[in-house]
Formats: structure tokens, sequence, C-alpha cells
């Protein structure tokens, strides 16, 4: 009897709460979005793709990124960007093959469309590290520097919204373009596709 009466009580509650939540003025819900703070936001990404360019045949990158930053409203956001970047590709009319690593640093500026889109641009400090080798000369050189680039993001994120604070949650499907203008190289375009998760 006393089980039964617990699972009683415990419906009405949930009904009582059900019904609370249904019965909101819709104002007092508008307030709470409209009054959402600033507040801290981050995620992660892990992905890969293609390397183009006019010098290039054929390449490949696999990229994981962090971002952390400013969610300064439910529109429009602020943040850095790291993403540790392998890539390798064939240079076009060559008999080589070249190889490296590139960490980009990136602030973009986003912009959310709703809950569920966002849209983010910025300049970017990359470091690179490249090592090539010809085949038909059977010489391999290596080398490193920096390189500014630019950055841009577009995700479709999956997940919920908490109605008192405006914080989002979501599961990330992202595309992110990278290019990167080497001092003394064609630039090139790092292309990936990405998973990942974003609290914001």
């Amino acid at each position: 009897m006393r089980t039964a009466a617990l699972a009683i009580a415990l419906f009405a509650i949930i009904g009582t709460a059900r019904a609370q939540t249904v019965v909101q003025p819709a104002s007092v819900r508008e307030r709470v979005v409209v009054h959402e703070r600033a507040r801290l936001r981050g995620g992660f990404s892990l992905g890969g793709g293609l390397v183009t360019g006019r010098d290039v045949d054929v390449g490949g990158t696999g990229a994981i990124a962090l971002r952390l930053g400013a969610q300064l409203n439910r529109w429009f956001a602020i943040q850095y960007q790291n993403s540790p970047t392998a890539f390798a590709f064939t240079p076009h009319e060559q008999n080589a093959t070249i190889a490296g690593f590139i960490d980009t640093n990136s602030v973009l500026a986003a912009v959310d469309l709703g809950d569920h889109f966002e849209v983010g641009a910025g300049p970017s400090l990359d470091f690179a590290w490249l090592g090539g080798c010809d085949i038909s000369t059977v010489r391999c050189d290596t080398s490193r520097g920096v390189a500014g680039g630019m950055h841009g993001r577009a995700a479709f994120l999956l997940g919920s919204r908490e109605a008192s604070t405006g914080r989002r949650v979501g599961f990330a499907i992202g595309v992110d373009a990278h290019p990167v203008f080497f001092p003394n190289a064609d630039p090139v375009l790092l292309l990936n596709l990405n998973l990942g998760m974003d609290v914001y």
C-alpha cells in the first residue's frame, strides 16, 4: 500500500509540474530568452578531409579542434579555435610528395541562426612543419615557419536548450575551411568534415 501511495504521489507531482510548464505564459518564456547573460562556451571536433590548391594534385588531412570562448547572447559569440592538423599531398606535375603538420590558431566571430546552425570566420596564425621528397632526384627537404591564414566554420547542431539560462548543448556536424598562406609557396586550402560537441 505504501508503494502504491508513493507512486500515486509521484505521478501527481509530475502531473502538476507538467501542468505548470504548459500554462506558463509565453511572455515569461520570452523574457527568459531575451535576458540571456554572456557566458563561457567550449567545444571539440575530430575529422578529416582534403587538401586543395592550384599546385595540388591530390591530398588529405586529419585534424582535431578545440574551441573556447564567450557566448555573448543568443545570437553572437567569439571563440578561439586551436586545430592541430596533419596533411599530405602530391604537387601538380611533380614526382614528389609533401607531408606536414600545421598548428592553426584562429579567432572566430560566430553567428547562431536559431538553436541549430552556426557560422563563424576569422583570421589565423599558423605554425607549420613541412617535409618533402622528390623521387626523381632522391632528395628530401624539411622546413618550418609561421604562416598567416583564415578560417571559416559552419556547423549543424543537434541538442537541447536550457530555458532558464539559454545555454545549449549540441552534437555538432561541422565543415571547416582553412586557407594557409605560406611565405615562400603557393597557398593551400584545408577542407575538413568533422563531428564533435559544443556547449554554448
